[in-house]
């Protein structure tokens, strides 16, 4: 009598996921820098993940690390599986991959090792936290002056000012490369502070398109060395909106001016607490430090209850669009969109959800608290 098995199970292949990634020494480890995160290693896993394949079955790897004169090489590789420097090589379906684009849209389009080429010139930089701290405060106190003039004093000049279609291209790229500058800023400011470039990508906050910039990990910094960095964005955009607005006392070209007005209000936008914007990490991080203190502790109650309610207000725009889906289905038009149109709004309904839930937890949790 023979007894049959089933197929013999394939071995599960691992994929060496931090392999050619962009690191920097710190402390004696190194921080190893992702797409959207930031891990610590020693140096002595980071020599040996650099010698391993990028991708293979495990036996692949003892044998690696055998040839590599590691000893117990099988223990090794549980360890570096635990750390997650080796991890499952997933084999996802095309819809799936499509499916976690299309719910977490990213799009990393500088990355840290590009960066660390064509920002060769801060190499030898050396600036203390706290000099950082005040350079990002000062900047940004020049960039709130400067946008409460053009903002508020300028403003009846500003609804005069007719332009071309060439203007209109001009004053757009122009305040593109302005936000590019905002994001370089943070990434700059985090090497500065010994915690490396960051990458720079595209991607949507509720329904709205933002850049952004990687700086996890900047926890294990100091309270104001973290500020110099959540400020470094707005620091920078400040600097060029002076810029901008020198050019515009020069020339007294009408789009640089219409380009001020936007960057005041970008700056403005920014600090708001309420939303996830570098003013939010800010008051974070503020908060934070002073874990325990009972004005901060008030501090989180008040702020709790005004982004709840900043969140009802977001909730009732997504109502909004759900009253037309609700058109759309039982009247069959959606604003005449038809049926692209209608999932286009659920698109955007399914982003909104997904930015507006991770507020309601946050406050509920921060009002809970004793």
């Amino acid at each position: 009598m023979t007894q049959t098995t089933g197929p013999e199970k394939k071995p599960e292949t691992l994929k060496n996921v931090f392999l050619n990634n962009y690191a920097v020494p710190r402390g004696g480890s190194w921080l190893v820098v992702t797409g959207d995160s930031c891990f610590k290693i020693s140096a002595s896993t980071k020599n040996i993940i650099s010698r391993l394949p990028r991708k293979g079955p495990p036996a692949d790897y003892i044998g690696e690390l055998r040839r590599l004169g590691v000893p117990e090489p099988e223990k090794i590789l549980a360890k570096l599986v635990e750390i997650k420097c080796l991890v499952p090589a997933s084999e996802n379906p095309w819809h799936k991959t499509l499916l976690k684009y299309l719910l977490n849209p990213a799009l990393e389009f500088f990355p840290s090792k590009l960066q660390d080429r064509v920002f060769f010139f801060l190499k030898d930089a050396e600036f203390t936290g706290e000099a950082l701290f005040r350079f990002a405060l000062a900047s940004c106190l020049l960039g709130l002056l400067l946008s409460a003039l053009f903002s508020f004093a300028g403003f009846s000049a500003g609804r005069g000012i007719a332009l071309t279609a060439g203007e209109q291209g001009a004053v757009f790229a122009i305040i593109l490369l302005s936000i590019l500058v905002h994001e370089a800023g943070h990434s700059i400011f985090a090497y500065l502070n010994g915690i490396g470039f960051r990458p720079i990508g595209f991607s949507l906050y509720l329904m709205y398109p933002v850049f952004y910039a990687n700086v996890s990990g900047i926890g294990e910094l100091p309270l104001k060395p973290k500020i110099s960095i959540n400020l470094a964005g707005l620091a920078l955009q400040s600097l060029f909106m002076a810029g901008v607005v020198i050019a515009y006392l020069a020339t007294g070209w009408g789009a640089y001016f219409v380009v001020v007005q936007y960057l005041a209000f970008l700056l403005l936008f920014n600090l708001n607490p309420l939303l996830n914007t570098d003013g939010y990490w800010c008051y974070k991080d503020i908060v934070t430090a002073y874990k325990g203190n009972r004005y901060a502790v008030f501090s989180e109650k008040i702020y709790s209850l005004a982004m709840l309610g900043f969140t009802l207000y977001l909730v009732y725009v997504v109502w909004l669009m759900a009253k037309g889906l609700g058109a759309f289905l039982f009247a069959g038009t959606w604003s005449g969109g038809g049926v692209l149109g209608a999932l286009i709004n659920v698109y955007i309904l399914v982003i909104v959800a997904k930015g507006l839930i991770p507020r309601f937890k946050e406050g509920y949790a921060t009002l809970r608290k004793q």
